[in-house]
C-alpha cells in the first residue's frame, strides 16, 4: 500500500504527464481548433472524483512536492478537492501559499482573516482576491507589494494615491506607474522623483534611459503629458536631462502661478464677501 508521499509523488508524475502531451497536441493544433484545457484533462484522469475529507494528508503532500508544477501550471488544486476540504484551514492556506490563484476560491471567512491572510501574502500575490477591508491594511498591502509590486493595483485608493509608497515600489519596477492612481501619474513632483531614480540608475546607459524616459513619458496622466511632448528622446543623456528638467521646471512654474492666481481670487472673493 503507498504511503502520502509516494502516493502524491506519483499523481504528480502523471499531471506532468499530462501538461506534456496537452502541450505537445496544442502544439500541433491549427489556430483555428480548440485547445485542451488542462483542468479538464487532469478532472478526467481522476476520474471526475475530487479529493475527499479523508485525504488531508493527500493534498497537503501534493501541495508541498509539487509547489512549481502547480504555480508554473496554473493548476488550482482548491477545484479539484471537496468542499470540506476547500473550507479546512489548513488545506486553503497551503493552496493559496501555493498559488495564490487559489485564494478566488477560498471561504470568505478566510478572504477577511487578517492572520490568514498576511501568511499567504508573504509568498503569494493574494491581493486581488481578499476582502475590501484588508485591502486598505496596512500590514497586507506592504507584504503583498513586497513579493509583488504590481500588486497595488488591488490596493485601496489609499495607498493608490500614497507618494512615498508609489516611490518605494517604482524603485523596484519601473512599469509600475499604470498601477498607481492617476492622481500620481499627474504629480509632477511624483513624477520628478521617478525621474531622478531612472537617471541614478542609468544615466550612464544610453539605452536604459532612454528606454525608461520614453516609459516614464507614455505612461503619465494626461493633465501634464502635454509639458512633455516636444521631449526628444534622441538626444544625448546630457542634453536629454536637461531638457526633461526644464519640462519639470514649466510644470512647476505653471503650478505656482496656478497656486498665486487661486490664492488671489480668494483674496477678492472675501473682500467681495466684506
Amino acid at each position: 500500500m503507498e504511503d502520502t508521499k509516494t502516493k502524491a509523488s506519483r499523481i504528480l508524475t502523471e499531471w506532468d504527464k499530462i501538461i506534456q502531451n496537452i502541450n505537445e497536441k496544442n502544439a500541433k493544433n491549427n489556430d483555428n481548433e480548440e485547445e485542451l484545457m488542462l483542468h479538464d484533462e487532469i478532472a478526467e484522469y481522476m476520474g471526475n472524483n475530487l479529493f475527499n475529507s479523508k485525504e488531508k494528508d493527500l493534498v497537503l503532500e501534493i501541495c508541498k512536492q509539487g509547489i512549481n508544477l502547480l504555480l508554473m501550471n496554473d493548476i488550482k488544486i482548491l477545484e479539484l478537492c471537496c468542499k470540506n476540504l476547500i473550507n479546512d484551514r489548513d488545506i486553503a492556506l497551503e493552496a493559496v501559499k501555493t498559488n495564490g490563484s487559489n485564494m478566488e476560491l477560498v471561504n470568505d471567512k478566510f478572504k477577511d482573516d487578517k492572520k490568514f491572510v498576511l501568511e499567504a501574502a508573504k509568498v503569494s500575490n493574494v491581493l486581488g482576491y481578499v476582502s475590501d477591508r484588508l485591502k486598505d491594511d496596512e500590514d497586507i498591502v506592504h507584504s503583498s507589494v513586497n513579493v509583488n509590486p504590481r500588486t497595488i493595483l488591488f490596493a485601496s485608493e489609499r495607498f493608490q494615491k500614497d507618494k512615498s509608497l508609489g516611490i518605494k515600489l517604482f524603485t523596484k519596477d519601473k512599469y509600475i506607474l499604470n498601477c498607481l492612481h492617476k492622481d500620481l501619474r499627474n504629480d509632477g513632483d511624483f513624477l520628478m522623483n521617478c525621474w531622478i531614480i531612472i537617471t541614478a540608475h542609468h544615466f550612464n546607459n544610453y539605452m536604459l534611459l532612454h528606454y525608461h524616459t520614453q516609459s516614464l513619458i507614455d505612461h503619465m496622466g494626461e493633465n501634464i503629458k502635454g509639458l512633455f511632448s516636444q521631449v526628444d528622446i534622441s538626444l544625448d543623456n546630457q542634453n536629454l536631462n536637461k531638457q526633461m528638467q526644464a519640462c519639470f521646471d514649466n510644470f512647476k512654474l505653471n503650478k505656482d502661478l496656478s497656486t498665486e492666481l487661486s490664492s488671489s481670487q480668494n483674496k477678492d472673493i472675501k473682500k467681495i464677501k466684506v
